[in-house]
Formats: structure tokens, C-alpha cells, sequence
């Protein structure tokens, strides 16, 4: 593997994830409200290249209309950096196995996403389906 895919699996696993009332993973992170494992998925920013924000919530919306093809549970969430100088909108879905939430976030181009058991969290290559990092939640 590369250096510098070694450095974005590690970008994302310094990830953490909230909403407007708990934390998901990251400091203090509290129960989950979903069943797990959680999958976090987004569309935004495909394969690390920015878009507009109008861009960014369109191509969200279009991944909430391939989820609501599923019988799944899910809430919003956000994904940020620690000092929250980026983030992204995205969803914490139960009721998908890793390949399902693998195979939804490749066809919107994004190459790993989180998977949230009650005490970890890991970071899987959407490609692959492999475990690149994992951390207590």
C-alpha cells in the first residue's frame, strides 16, 4: 500500500461521528441508538474530490433514495475531523451487512466507510471489504 493511502485510512480513523445530541465515536462517545453494527455511509466529496454544498446535499439525497430501498433504521449523522474543520453529512444505517454498505458507497464513489460495533470502530475499503483500521469507539 501506499504512504499516502496509508495517511487517508488514517485520516479516516481519527474520524469522529455526531449528531445534534450524542456521540457516536470519538471523546465521550455514549450508546449507540441503533442496533449494530451501524454502518456510516456518505456521498459526499467522491473519491476526495470537493464539491459545492448544494452538490454535496444533492448527491446525499440521492443516497437517502438508494437506502429508503432497503428495509433499514437510519438517522443523520455527521463525520468530522477533531477540530471540526471538515466535515460531512452522512448517515448511521442499521440492518445492512458490509458488503451492502460497501457495495451503496462505491456507487457514489467513496472509498471506505465506518462500521460501528458498541465498543469499536473500524474503517473498511469499500473495495475490498477489508478492515484498514480500527480503534475503540
Amino acid at each position: 500500500m501506499a504512504n499516502s493511502d496509508n495517511n487517508l485510512w488514517d485520516i479516516y480513523i481519527s474520524s469522529h461521528i455526531t449528531d445534534s445530541n450524542i456521540v457516536w465515536s470519538g471523546p465521550n462517545a455514549q450508546s449507540l441508538p441503533l442496533k449494530t453494527p451501524v454502518h456510516i455511509i456518505t456521498a459526499w466529496n467522491p473519491l476526495g474530490r470537493l464539491l459545492s454544498l448544494q452538490d454535496n446535499k444533492q448527491r446525499n439525497q440521492s443516497l437517502l433514495n438508494e437506502l429508503s430501498k432497503f428495509d433499514v433504521q437510519l438517522k443523520p449523522v455527521i463525520g468530522h475531523s477533531a477540530p471540526k474543520d471538515w466535515q460531512e453529512e452522512s448517515f448511521a444505517i442499521y440492518g445492512l451487512t458490509r458488503k451492502q454498505a460497501c457495495e451503496i458507497a462505491d456507487m457514489f464513489h467513496q472509498r471506505g466507510i465506518f462500521e460501528l460495533s458498541e465498543n469499536e470502530l473500524l474503517v473498511i475499503d469499500t473495495n475490498s471489504q477489508n478492515i484498514m483500521r480500527q480503534r475503540a469507539r
